[in-house]
């Protein structure tokens, strides 16, 4: 097996397992208090990720101004995008988050217009279109989808898109940082800072938790969530992007809404209208064709 289709095999895996990040929030956000499971995660998360950055000899803490960009986006990616999450899917469906998810790649180029010199392009604005047609064709199924999450629905669909746009400023943040750090400290660092944020919150909520009434599928799920899409996705997305070129490497993320929509029907056992079929095709196409430009002459 040639290196560029290791390189597709492991950038297709990590992508379907950050696809499980909806379905693991789910379960997690359904069986247990906000703010526990997501320090739990992060915890877990942490207990594997410090060591093994220390044992690369990798700096935990960036000098100067970095240091606010890196608290920064802690608070919009780690801690926004986590508790919107769970928040989000007590409200709504898997498949409505899978549909949301891949409008990641649109919300990154359309918020970057405020950083200097930025341009779309005409392949991102239309990127940003389908994208937001995608999310848009979500209103189709209005009236089944509301019937079946109690009405709350487009209240859950907002704080989704707001999780996607605060893991947009995640990366935002990420590019401007002066010095970046490697990737295996600042996924340490992240989920430390997230555990600070989160475990005063924690605590308050555990104070009234009955522990026998959370079910099994809760724990597994935060469990599956802090070790495979957090550790074993980063290690896979790393080691294939390293083997392609970064736009044949963005392609794959086209695998997350694909793989969140599937186990949400596998898992969760929702059925998904056409209205979800047809969000899902935008949102791929709004991946898809920002990548087409013929790359510019070196």
């Amino acid at each position: 097996m040639t290196a560029r289709w290791i390189g597709w095999l492991c950038c297709g895996l990590g992508m379907a397992s950050a696809g499980s990040v909806v379905v693991a929030s789910k379960l997690a956000g359904v069986g247990l208090p906000i703010f526990v499971a997501a320090a739990l995660r992060y915890g877990l998360a942490a207990m594997v990720l410090v060591p093994w950055a220390l044992k690369r000899r990798e700096r935990l803490w960036p000098d100067g101004g970095d240091r606010l960009l890196l608290v920064a986006q802690a608070a919009a990616g780690s801690l926004g995008f986590s508790v919107l999450m769970l928040t989000g899917l007590r409200h709504t469906g898997g498949t409505d988050a899978a549909v949301i998810a891949g409008t990641l790649p649109a919300l990154v180029g359309l918020l970057s217009l405020a950083l200097p010199g930025a341009g779309l392009g005409r392949r991102g604005w239309g990127g940003v279109l389908l994208a937001g047609l995608g999310t848009a064709s979500l209103g189709l199924g209005a009236g089944t989808a509301g019937a079946q999450h109690g009405g709350g629905r487009w209240l859950g669909d907002l704080l989704l898109l707001g999780a996607m746009a605060g893991e947009a400023v995640f990366v935002l943040l990420n590019k401007a940082m002066r010095a970046p750090m490697p990737p295996v400290a600042v996924s340490a660092v992240m989920c430390l800072l997230g555990l600070l944020a989160t475990l005063p919150f924690a605590m308050g909520e555990a104070a009234g938790l009955d522990l026998s009434a959370v079910p099994w599928s809760a724990w597994a799920a935060v469990l599956w969530h802090a070790l495979v899409p957090t550790i074993l996705g980063f290690v896979l997305w790393y080691a294939g992007s390293a083997r392609l070129g970064g736009a044949e490497a963005a392609v794959s993320t086209a695998l997350m809404p694909v793989s969140a929509a599937l186990l949400s029907v596998l898992v969760l056992g929702e059925s998904p209208g056409l209205h979800h079929l047809l969000g899902i095709a935008l949102v791929l196409a709004a991946m898809v064709l920002p990548l087409t430009a013929p790359e510019s002459p070196r």
